[in-house]
């Protein structure tokens, strides 16, 4: 079927993910060079670290919230596109994300136009950070004291909006095919907000 064609689960469009360690440049023999031994063991063998995800959102499939075509199908179908827009709200937000003007309910006994995988979540944006102090011992061995910060710039990544377009009550003199007030809003993130662990290592 038609409907049936669309990206993939996993087609994300764009994704850009970079990993980087930077030595900071001060310490004994180093480009900011500390003789002292007591300011080399406060200043010296700082490492900056940091990895990096940026992505587009994921595909989405829509639900109608029931089964209209009388399939006796165990899966919701799919709901109708209306005409009107392009699917997604003028100014998409976690309150709107998708627009319910864009998509109704099909009629009793056929299935909805709207295809498999057909919109696309929030984008993803996960930078953490990591800041180490190394320590070598006498005996060679070394000790690496560690302090990690995810999502570091706590900045929220939206989860998948409701995509279930019966979703919540309905909009007060609506059609009894339109949208419900629940659909297109987006209730909970896809990563955690800040958070910030400490770490020790021991190499020998």
């Amino acid at each position: 079927m038609e409907c049936e064609t669309g990206p993939s689960s996993f087609d994300v469009r764009h994704r850009w993910v970079m990993g980087a360690v930077y030595e900071l440049p001060f310490g004994k023999d180093r480009m900011v060079n500390i003789e002292n031994g007591l300011l080399d063991a406060i200043l010296g063998g700082w490492q900056l670290s940091t990895n990096t995800t940026i992505s587009s959102g994921v595909p989405q499939t829509l639900s109608a919230g029931k089964v209209q075509s009388g399939t006796n199908n165990l899966v919701n179908d799919r709901p109708s596109y209306s005409g009107t827009g392009d699917g997604y709200a003028a100014d998409p937000s976690p309150t709107r994300w998708y627009d319910p003007a864009s998509f109704v309910l099909s009629p009793e006994g056929t299935f909805g136009t709207v295809g498999r995988n057909a919109m696309t979540t929030p984008h993803l944006q996960q930078i953490d950070v990591a800041l180490a102090k190394n320590f070598v011992l006498p005996n060679g061995h070394r000790i690496q004291a560690r302090v990690e910060a995810f999502n570091v710039l706590n900045h929220p990544v939206w989860g998948a909006p409701n995509g279930n377009i019966l979703a919540g009550g309905a909009f007060p003199g609506a059609p009894e095919n339109a949208a419900h007030q629940g659909f297109g809003v987006i209730t909970s993130t896809a990563l955690p907000m800040r958070q910030i662990q400490l770490g020790l290592k021991y190499t020998f």
